[in-house]
C-alpha cells in the first residue's frame, strides 16, 4: 500500500510539475500550441504565440479550418486570472482582437434553437475589443469595443461601441441563458450617410426565437421600421414595415431633382417567398427643367416565389392628372414591364413644352443579352413613336417619330459596340415648327442631316446637313455645310449659314500645322430674335489640340437683352494661345453697361491684358453708377501643368465723391486659383483720407473653406471675423456640412450708421457684440450679442433729436430678442401760436426729454415662409417735428409684426401738442414719388402689394394748430386705419375744426362748421364745411359739400339772394349796385377761383347786371387777341411789362355795332391796362387800334389752308 500511495504521490506530482510548466512557461506555451493542432488533426493553426498560459499571451496569428467553414483572426492579446477558476467564475481583464476573418458557404437550412444558453460559471470580459471584421470578404465592423459580464444565466454586454464606415454605433445588450431566452438591446448610430449627418435610435424585445425590432430615424433622414425577426424559423422574419418621410434626393447627391417624398412599405413571408406592398408619394411633385421629380404617387404590389418574381398592379400619377398602369415580371434573368399611359402631360414634364394628353403603351424587356424598348404615345395634336433594342453588341434606333400636325422630327440610327464601333445616323425635319411643341420661336423648318464613321479607338466623323424653305421668327432661313472630323483633328470645315441680313460662316481646318479654321459672324439685325442691336466679328483657330491659338475682333454698337441688360460701344479685341509662352492680348471696351434696373450702371469700362500666358499683366477700371470709379491691376501667369493661374493684385481702389467711401489696397495681395484650391490674401484695404484698415485673408480646396477678417479704425474701431466651412469641390460649399463662424465688434463711433438710413440723417454712439454662425449653409444657426450706448439719431429736415440711446440684443438659435431699445427725444421751445392760442397750459410739456422705447423679437428666415417679427413701441412725447414752424409732439403704443408674409401694424397714438404751418408756395418742383421714365427703360415688373394687417388710430387732441392755404384754426378728431389681406388701407373718424378763419381775397371768413369725415380710402374724405362773412348787412358764405376728389361748392348768404349779389357781398362787402368797372375784375376772378366750372351761371349773372356784350379772364399777352402773337405793326409804341410769360387778362366789352366792338382789359395783379377798338372792314381784314398801356395800330388778314373751317374758326383772325 504505501508503495502504490507514494507511486500515487510522485505521479500526481509529475503530472502538477507538468501542468505546471505547459501554464506558467513560455516553452509550455509552445508545446500546448503544438498538442493543440495535433489534437485537431490540423485544423487548428497558430502562429507566433507568446506569454504563457496562465496569461498574459499573444498570438499573431490563429486559424481554424473546418468542414467548409474558414476562421482566421490576427493579433490576439488574452490577459486572464485562472486562479478565479477556483471560485466559480472566469475572469479576464482583457481580450483583444485586431482582426477576425470568417468565410463561410451560405446555407437554406434555418439554425436550431438551441436548448440552453447557461454557462458553467460565471464570466467577466472588462474589455472586449476588436479592430476590424469580416464576413466573407466583406467588411461587417471596425473598432468594436465593450464589457461582458455573466452570472452564468443573465448575460450582459454594456458599453458597447463599434465603428462601421463613417457610422458609429453604441449600445448594451442582456440575455437570460434559460428558455425561451428573453433578451433587451438598444443601439444608438451616429455618423454620415453620403455627406449628411445621421442618428439613428434601435431597440429590440421579444425572445430568441422572435425578436420584435424598432427603428427610428432623427436626423438625416425621418421615417421608421418596425420587424419581427424569427432567426431560427424557414424566412428570417415574420413581417416587417418601413415608414420614411421628407426624403429629398437633391440633398443626397448633387444635381438630382428635388422633391419631398414619403415612402411606405410593407412585406411579409409567404410559403418558400414572400409578398409586399409599397407607396411612394411625392409632396413637391413638378418639371425635371425646375429641379423638380414629375412624379405624384408610385403603388404596387410584389410577389417572390423561387426565381420568379412579379410586380402587380403597378399604378402611377403624374402632375397634370398623368398615369401610369400595368405590371411586369422578373425570371429567367430577365426584366419585363409592360404599361400603358393616359392623359400624360408633357408640359409637367419639361414646363417649356406645350400640354398635352399622350395615351398609349410603353413596354421594355430588358435581360443580360438584349434589352428592347417600344413607346407609342398620342394624342389628339402631339404623336411620339420610339423603338430601339441592343442585341449582340448591337444598338439600333430603326424609327424615332415626334409629331404635331404637318410638323416632323424623323431619326434612325445604328451603333456596333465592337472593334472600331462603326455607326450610322439620319435625320430630317418636316416643316418643322418648335412653337407647336413648346413655348419656343415660330419657325417653319425643312433640313437634313446625316452622319456616319466610327468611335474607336479614336472618333472619325463624316457629317453634312441642308437647311432650305425654312424660316426663323419671321426671318428666311437658309445654310448647308459640311464637316469632317478625325479626332483630334479637323480636316474640313465649310458651314454656311443665314437668317434675314444674319450671316455665320466656318471655313477652314484644324489640327495641325498650317490648318487655319476661320469664323465670321454678321449680324446686324438681331431684334426678331429677341435681342436689341447687333454684333460682327472675326475669329481665327489655328495650331494643334496641344497648343491651340484663338485671335479675333468683336464689336456692337448695340447689344442687349430686353428686360435684362444692355450694353453700348462694345469693342473686343483677343489674342490667346495655350503654351506657357504664348502672347496673350485682351482689350474689351464697353462705353455704357445698363441693368434692367438702373441705366448707366457702368460706364467706361475698360479691361486690357498684355503679356504670355505665364508672365502677364490685367488692368481694369469702370464708373460705377456715375458716383464711383474702380480700378485695379494684377499681375500673374498661368501654369498649365497645375491648372492654376498665381499672381497678386498689385493695385486696387475705389474713389468717390463722398470720401467715406474711398477705399484703397495698401500693398500687393496674392492670389492664387484653380479649379481644386484658391486663395486670396492677405488683402490689406483702408479709407482714404479715412484712418480704417482691415485686413482679409480667404483660401479653399475641395474639402475646406476658411477665411478671416480683421479691421481697425477710429470709425469702425474693431472689427474682427472667422468662418470655416466644408466644401463640394473648390467653388462648392457642402451644404448640408456643418460650418463655423464669428464676427466680434467694438465700435467706437457710428456715425457712418447714418448713410444706410437715408438722406439727411445723422448718427452717433458706441456698439459692441458678437456673432456666431453655426448649424449648416442650408440650415444656418445664428447667435450672439450686441449692446449700444450713448446712440443718437437726428434728422435736422424736421428737427428730429433722438439721443442717450440704449441697445440691448441678444440672438440665440436664430431667434433675435431686442431687450432693450430706448431713446430720448429732446423737444424744442413751443411756437408762438401754439403758446398764445392753447387752451390748456403746456409749459410743461417740454420740460423733461420725451421718450422711444421699443422691444420686440425676430425670428431669422431659415427657409421659405419661416419668417416672423413682431416690434413693441412706446412713444412718450416724442418730437416727430421739432421746426418753428412744424412743431408735433405724440405719444402712444404700438406694435408692428410680420408673420407668414403679413405685415402688421396696430397703433394708439395721440398727439400731444402740435403746430402745422404750409410753407408758401414757390418755384414748382415734382414730388418724390414721381418716376422719370426715359428712353430704353425697361418697364418695372409689377409687384404684389404684401398682405397687411393694421389697424392704427390717431387722436389729433385739443392743441393741434393749423394754418395754410389761408386757413388758421385748432384741428380736432380721430381717425383709424385699417386693412385686411391686400386691400388698400381704409379710414374711418372725423376731423373738425374750432374756432377757425379762413382768408380769401382779402377777406376773413369765420368757419362755423368744418368737418372732414372718412369712411373708405384716406385720400378721398367727405366734405362738410360753411364758412361765413361776419359784420355785414348781408352776411355771405360758402358751403362745401361732396368729396376732396368730387367737392360741391354752393354760396350762401343770410338773408338769402341770387347768386351774383352773394358773390359781391362775399368778395366786395357789398352789393352789385355800388359795383365799378375794377369790381367786376375781382368778382369775375373770385368767381372763377371760387367755384371752378360752377362759376359759368354766375358771370352771366355779372354780365346780365352790367350790360356787358363780353366778360371773361384769358391767358396771353396784353393786347393780343387770343390767338399767335402779333409779328406785324403798322405803328405804335408801348412799355412792355410783363415779360414773356403771359398774364391772366381780364376782358370786358360791349358791341357799338355788328362790326365794331369796343373792350377794356386789365391785367390781374399789375397795373396794365388798354381801350381796344376792333372794326372788322371784311371777313378777311381787321383793323385793331389799341391805347394805354400798349399804343398801336394793327391790320390783320385772315388766310385759311386745308379744310373749310366752322364759323367759329373762320372767325378767328391771323396776322
Amino acid at each position: 500500500m504505501r508503495r502504490l500511495a507514494y507511486l500515487a504521490l510522485i505521479a500526481s506530482s509529475a503530472v502538477a510539475g507538468l501542468a505546471g510548466w505547459l501554464a506558467g512557461s513560455e516553452h509550455g506555451l509552445q508545446t500546448a500550441v503544438r498538442l493543440a493542432g495535433t489534437a485537431t488533426g490540423g485544423q487548428l493553426h497558430i502562429e507566433q504565440a507568446s506569454g504563457r498560459l496562465l496569461g498574459p499571451l499573444d498570438i499573431a496569428t490563429l486559424r481554424w479550418q473546418g468542414a467548409g467553414q474558414h476562421v482566421a483572426a490576427t493579433g490576439i492579446h488574452l490577459d486572464w486570472s485562472p486562479a478565479d477558476l477556483l471560485h466559480g467564475r472566469l475572469q479576464v481583464a482583457a481580450l483583444d482582437i485586431a482582426t477576425l476573418r470568417i468565410d463561410q458557404p451560405p446555407s437554406d437550412v434555418p439554425a436550431a434553437l438551441p436548448a440552453d444558453l447557461q454557462l458553467p460559471l460565471a464570466v467577466t470580459i472588462e474589455r472586449l475589443s476588436l479592430g476590424q471584421a469580416d464576413y466573407n470578404g466583406q467588411p461587417l465592423l471596425q473598432q468594436l469595443r465593450g464589457r461582458l459580464a455573466s452570472d452564468g444565466r443573465q448575460h450582459r454586454l454594456d458599453d458597447l461601441q463599434l465603428q462601421a464606415g463613417d457610422v458609429s454605433l453604441a449600445g448594451q445588450a442582456s440575455l437570460d441563458g434559460q428558455a425561451p431566452f428573453p433578451l433587451a438591446a438598444s443601439l444608438d448610430l451616429h455618423g454620415q450617410l453620403e455627406q449628411r449627418p445621421l442618428a439613428v435610435t434601435a431597440t429590440a424585445k421579444g425572445r430568441l426565437d422572435r425578436i420584435d425590432l424598432g427603428v427610428v430615424a432623427t436626423q438625416g433622414i425621418a421615417g421608421h421600421a418596425e420587424a419581427v425577426l424569427t432567426p431560427f424559423a424557414a424566412t428570417p422574419f415574420a413581417s416587417a414595415r418601413l415608414q420614411l418621410e421628407r426624403i429629398d434626393p437633391a440633398s443626397w447627391r448633387a444635381g438630382a431633382p428635388q422633391a419631398q417624398l414619403s415612402l411606405v412599405a410593407d412585406i411579409a413571408p409567404e410559403a418558400d417567398g414572400i409578398i409586399g406592398s409599397f407607396g411612394l408619394t411625392n409632396q413637391q411633385p413638378g418639371p425635371l427643367d425646375r429641379q423638380r421629380l414629375p412624379l405624384a404617387t408610385l403603388a404596387g404590389t410584389l410577389s417572390w416565389q423561387g426565381a420568379q418574381a412579379t410586380l402587380h398592379t403597378l399604378y402611377a400619377t403624374l402632375p397634370g392628372g398623368g398615369e401610369l398602369a400595368g405590371d411586369g415580371s422578373w425570371g429567367n434573368d430577365q426584366l419585363r414591364l409592360d404599361l400603358q399611359a393616359s392623359r400624360l402631360d408633357a408640359r409637367q414634364l419639361l414646363s417649356s413644352l406645350h400640354a398635352t394628353r399622350l395615351a398609349g403603351p410603353l413596354s421594355a424587356t430588358l435581360a443580360g443579352d438584349r434589352q428592347d424598348v417600344r413607346i407609342d404615345l398620342r394624342d389628339a395634336t402631339f404623336s411620339l413613336l420610339a423603338e430601339a433594342s441592343l442585341a449582340g453588341q448591337r444598338l439600333r434606333l430603326p424609327r424615332l417619330q415626334l409629331a404635331a400636325g404637318t410638323a416632323r422630327l424623323l431619326a434612325q440610327g445604328e451603333l456596333d459596340l465592337n472593334g472600331p464601333r462603326p455607326f450610322t445616323a439620319e435625320g430630317e425635319l418636316q416643316h418643322f415648327d418648335p412653337s407647336r411643341f413648346g413655348r419656343l420661336p415660330p419657325a417653319h423648318i425643312n433640313a437634313r442631316l446625316k452622319a456616319s464613321g466610327h468611335l474607336a479607338p479614336q472618333p472619325v466623323v463624316d457629317a453634312s446637313f441642308a437647311l432650305h424653305d425654312s424660316r426663323v421668327s419671321g426671318q428666311a432661313v437658309s445654310g448647308q455645310g459640311q464637316l469632317a472630323i478625325a479626332w483630334p483633328r479637323i480636316p474640313r470645315a465649310d458651314i454656311e449659314l443665314a437668317a434675314g441680313n444674319n450671316r455665320l460662316t466656318a471655313h477652314g481646318a484644324y489640327g495641325q500645322a498650317g490648318d487655319l479654321l476661320k469664323l465670321d459672324l454678321d449680324a446686324p439685325q438681331l431684334a426678331p430674335f429677341g435681342l436689341d442691336g447687333g454684333v460682327q466679328g472675326h475669329w481665327e483657330l489655328s495650331g494643334t489640340p496641344q497648343a491651340p491659338r484663338l485671335a479675333g475682333t468683336l464689336q456692337a454698337a448695340r447689344l442687349g437683352w430686353p428686360g435684362h441688360g444692355r450694353l453700348q460701344g462694345l469693342a473686343l479685341s483677343a489674342a490667346l494661345g495655350s503654351e506657357p509662352g504664348a502672347p496673350l492680348h485682351l482689350d474689351l471696351r464697353i462705353a455704357q453697361l445698363d441693368s434692367a434696373e438702373q441705366a448707366g450702371l457702368l460706364r467706361a469700362l475698360r479691361l486690357q491684358g498684355e503679356g504670355s500666358n505665364q508672365a502677364h499683366r490685367l488692368t481694369a477700371s469702370a464708373d460705377i453708377a456715375g458716383q464711383h470709379h474702380l480700378a485695379w491691376r494684377a499681375e500673374g501667369g498661368w501654369d498649365a501643368a497645375r491648372a492654376t493661374w498665381s499672381g497678386r493684385l498689385a493695385d486696387a481702389g475705389l474713389s468717390s465723391p463722398d470720401t467715406a467711401r474711398n477705399i484703397q489696397l495698401l500693398a500687393p495681395a496674392p492670389i492664387a486659383l484653380a479649379a481644386s484650391a484658391w486663395q486670396i490674401g492677405p488683402l490689406r484695404l483702408a479709407g482714404n483720407p479715412l484712418d480704417w484698415q482691415a485686413t482679409v485673408h480667404a483660401r479653399a480646396d475641395d474639402r475646406q473653406l476658411s477665411a478671416t477678417l480683421a479691421a481697425r479704425g477710429s470709425r469702425i474701431g474693431q472689427v474682427d471675423g472667422q468662418l470655416a466651412a466644408a466644401m463640394q469641390g473648390a467653388w462648392s460649399l457642402a451644404r448640408d456640412t456643418p460650418w463655423q463662424g464669428g464676427v466680434q465688434a467694438a465700435i467706437s463711433d457710428l456715425g457712418w450708421l447714418a448713410e444706410f438710413l437715408g438722406e439727411g440723417w445723422q448718427s452717433a454712439g458706441r456698439l459692441n457684440g458678437e456673432l456666431q454662425l453655426a448649424g449648416t449653409p442650408n440650415r444656418p444657426v445664428h447667435s450672439g450679442r450686441l449692446r449700444g450706448t450713448e446712440l443718437a439719431l437726428r434728422l435736422p429736415a424736421q428737427g428730429l433729436n433722438l439721443t442717450a440711446g440704449e441697445l440691448d440684443i441678444d440672438l440665440r438659435d436664430n431667434r433675435l430678442r431686442i431687450g432693450r431699445l430706448g431713446f430720448d427725444s429732446l423737444l424744442q421751445p413751443l411756437p408762438r401760436p401754439l403758446r398764445v392760442d392753447t387752451r390748456n397750459d403746456l409749459s410743461g410739456l417740454g420740460k423733461t426729454p420725451g421718450r422711444l422705447e421699443v422691444t420686440g423679437e425676430m425670428q431669422l428666415a431659415t427657409g421659405a415662409g419661416q419668417e416672423n417679427a413682431w416690434l413693441d413701441v412706446r412713444l412718450d412725447r416724442l418730437g416727430a417735428f421739432q421746426l418753428p414752424d412744424q412743431w408735433v409732439a405724440v405719444s402712444g403704443t404700438g406694435r408692428l409684426s410680420w408673420q407668414a408674409g403679413t405685415l402688421g401694424a396696430q397703433a394708439r397714438l395721440a398727439v400731444d401738442a402740435g403746430y402745422w404751418q404750409l410753407a408758401r408756395g414757390g418755384t414748382p418742383r415734382l414730388s418724390d414719388d414721381v418716376v422719370v421714365k426715359r428712353p430704353g427703360m425697361a418697364q418695372p415688373a409689377a409687384t404684389l402689394r404684401p398682405k397687411l394687417d393694421l389697424d392704427i388710430s390717431t387722436d389729433l387732441g385739443n392743441n393741434f394748430l393749423f394754418s395754410g392755404f389761408g386757413l388758421s384754426s385748432r384741428l380736432a378728431g380721430e381717425v383709424r386705419i385699417t386693412a385686411q389681406g391686400r386691400d388698400l388701407p381704409r379710414a374711418s373718424g372725423t376731423i373738425r375744426t374750432r374756432s377757425g378763419r379762413f382768408d380769401a381775397y382779402g377777406q376773413k371768413l369765420d368757419i362755423e362748421r368744418g368737418v372732414l369725415t372718412f369712411n373708405g380710402l384716406l385720400d378721398n374724405p367727405g366734405l362738410d364745411v360753411r364758412a361765413v362773412r361776419k359784420g355785414l348787412a348781408v352776411e355771405p358764405g360758402v358751403r362745401i359739400s361732396g368729396t376732396a376728389q368730387k367737392p360741391v361748392i354752393k354760396l350762401v348768404s343770410d338773408p338769402e339772394l341770387p347768386d351774383a349779389e352773394k358773390l359781391a357781398w362775399l368778395v366786395l362787402g357789398h352789393g352789385p349796385e355800388q359795383m365799378g368797372a375794377g369790381d367786376a375784375t375781382t368778382l369775375l376772378s373770385a368767381a372763377s377761383g371760387l367755384l371752378g366750372n360752377d362759376s359759368g351761371n354766375v358771370i352771366q349773372q355779372v354780365k346780365k347786371t352790367f350790360g356787358f356784350d363780353e366778360l371773361g379772364v384769358r391767358q396771353g399777352r396784353l393786347g393780343d387777341s387770343g390767338g399767335r402773337q402779333q409779328v406785324s405793326r403798322v405803328a405804335g409804341g408801348s412799355v412792355d411789362t410783363t415779360g414773356s410769360t403771359g398774364q391772366q387778362i381780364f376782358t370786358v366789352g360791349k358791341r357799338l355795332s355788328s362790326n365794331a366792338l369796343l373792350s377794356y382789359e386789365q391785367t390781374l395783379g399789375r397795373a396794365e391796362g388798354i381801350v381796344k377798338l376792333t372794326v372788322n372792314l371784311t371777313r378777311q381784314i381787321a383793323v385793331i387800334g389799341r391805347a394805354g398801356s400798349d399804343n398801336a395800330l394793327d391790320i390783320f388778314y385772315t388766310l385759311t389752308f386745308g379744310r373749310p373751317g366752322t364759323p367759329a374758326e373762320r372767325s378767328q383772325p391771323t396776322p
